[in-house]
């Protein structure tokens, strides 16, 4: 469960942070020795070393891979968090790729790039001469290409693309119902006032290829 001290974005432009996330909700950590040694702590504070041992640890087993190279590898590999509270998955602009996991990470056979989608990369649709009122007029739709490298020298990976729906920062739900519900652990923003239903179509919705990928060896 995400603590609800944890900050989310987006950024000012637009773009995915965090980027991930690491354990940082009371733990028991060192403390000066004159003040008892030891003690529990929250913050960035518990979360930053966390993510540095897990650096350490990739660092070790790939030594000559870059920085951004480690970056990619553990936000490919983080597991996606679910709130306890509705059961649907946490909205990556509060969890970012997810809880880092470093079993996956040092095990990961597949590179995927880019890591992650922000949501200012979009292009507005021209409304056609032609369009119905069941087209999507002016919704911002974007295509991106994402890249799998296989790592693995002898054996080949299927890739199954799949997305689900995660819990709403806008206070709707992917039918497009008021859903104020969906933030009882989140600090609830003061827009829309209008809670009235909005129009499925301009939910944000993701369309992919349903068939496995096999990238071979």
């Amino acid at each position: 469960q995400m603590s609800g001290f944890s900050s989310y974005g987006p950024t000012p432009e637009l773009d995915l942070s965090p980027l991930i996330s690491a354990p940082g909700g009371d733990i028991w950590s060192t403390y000066p020795i004159e003040m008892g040694s030891y003690m529990s702590m929250s913050g960035t504070s518990m979360a930053t070393p966390y993510i540095a041992g897990c650096v350490a640890l990739l660092k070790q087993k790939f030594p000559n891979m870059s920085v951004s190279q480690i970056r990619q590898m553990l936000i490919n590999s983080a597991s996606p968090i679910s709130d306890s509270n509705t059961g649907l998955k946490i909205n990556p602009y509060r969890s970012g790729a997810g809880l880092v996991n470093v079993y996956n990470a040092l095990r990961t056979r597949v590179f995927i790039d880019p890591p992650y989608l922000s949501i200012n990369q979009t292009e507005l649709t021209q409304p056609s001469d032609t369009a119905t009122d069941n087209e999507n007029q002016g919704v911002r739709i974007s295509t991106h290409m994402l890249n799998f490298t296989n790592t693995d020298l002898k054996k080949g990976v299927n890739v199954v693309l799949t997305n689900d729906a995660a819990s709403s920062l806008s206070l709707y739900d992917k039918d497009g119902k008021y859903a104020q519900s969906l933030l009882k652990s989140s600090i609830v923003p003061t827009w829309p006032k209008d809670t009235t239903p909005v129009p499925q179509n301009t939910i944000p919705q993701a369309i992919m290829p349903t068939e496995p990928q096999y990238v071979p060896a």
